[in-house]
């Protein structure tokens, strides 16, 4: 079972939040001070408590 969110409350819940750190891991879970050479999982905290994660590339 799903729950509908509407397209308003979503807009919202962006536009009051704000990144307060990053924080980047290896893809077998640990943790690390900055981005490694090749792929990273960033995860950022928002202020609000929620938090996104995406994956970085960072190249030599």
């Amino acid at each position: 079972m799903y729950t509908k969110i509407s397209p308003l409350f979503l807009a919202q819940h962006t536009a009051e939040s704000r990144i307060i750190r990053f924080e980047y891991y290896t893809l077998d879970g640990r943790k690390l001070q900055t981005p490694q050479v090749g792929i990273s999982i960033r995860r950022s905290i928002f202020a609000d408590g929620h938090f996104e994660s995406d994956s970085v590339i960072k190249k030599m």
